[in-house]
């Protein structure tokens, strides 16, 4: 990715999945909670996860819906380059950066899990979201909040510190963002990993 994502998380692909394991499985789980009272186990729906980093959400959705159709996107060559390797021909994986990627068609489920604060351009990638939801399809959008003076404070450390983050938003604000963009929230909630971060997760429909 231009934006600074790219060259923040080449060095950090190794451990990532270690590091972040019970940040990102929180949001794992609660996306997989609603694709099964979607799905059958047997049932074929298209996924694209949009910033889909070593690919552990679509291992764990290759594993348990076999038949669905994965493609997974994502800036960094060494997160591309592990996800292959994780799913080894499971799901069709693209490098591009996602401040411009528009995927080819429509898909059953778009997935986002906390990529917006990377981006240049965050409404643009909600309108990509939106655009690449298939006719009753599912969207589903992560994002840390700011809702507590912690992560008020951090946001403003990490601002300045780090060339990859860009902007962060309470979730009342992202929730406006995100209605203003022509979604529907059909669900939602505020996870909370550990005693600091908290995170706002979303089941968006068009």
């Amino acid at each position: 990715m231009s934006n600074g994502f790219s060259e923040y998380y080449s060095d950090k692909t190794s451990d990532v999945d270690d590091h972040w394991f019970l940040f990102t499985q929180i949001q794992f789980d609660w996306i997989l909670n609603r694709l099964r009272s979607l799905y059958n186990t047997d049932d074929q729906f298209t996924v694209i996860d949009l910033g889909c980093g070593t690919g552990r959400l679509l291992s764990l959705i290759a594993n348990e819906f076999p038949n669905s159709i994965l493609h997974g996107v994502d800036g960094t060559p060494e997160m591309i380059k592990t996800s292959r390797q994780r799913l080894k021909g499971k799901c069709a994986l693209i490098q591009a950066d996602l401040d411009d990627y528009a995927p080819a068609h429509g898909y059953d489920i778009v997935i986002s899990t906390t990529v917006l604060h990377h981006l240049n351009n965050p409404d643009n990638h909600i309108q990509t979201i939106q655009n690449a939801l298939s006719n009753n399809g599912h969207a589903f959008i992560s994002e840390f909040a700011l809702d507590t003076i912690p992560l008020k404070l951090a946001n403003i450390w990490w601002s300045r510190t780090q060339p990859s983050h860009k902007k962060a938003w309470s979730s009342s604000k992202l929730k406006k963002i995100i209605c203003k963009n022509g979604f529907t929230i059909t669900d939602k909630a505020i996870l909370k990993p550990d005693k600091f971060w908290r995170l706002q997760i979303y089941n968006l429909t068009r």
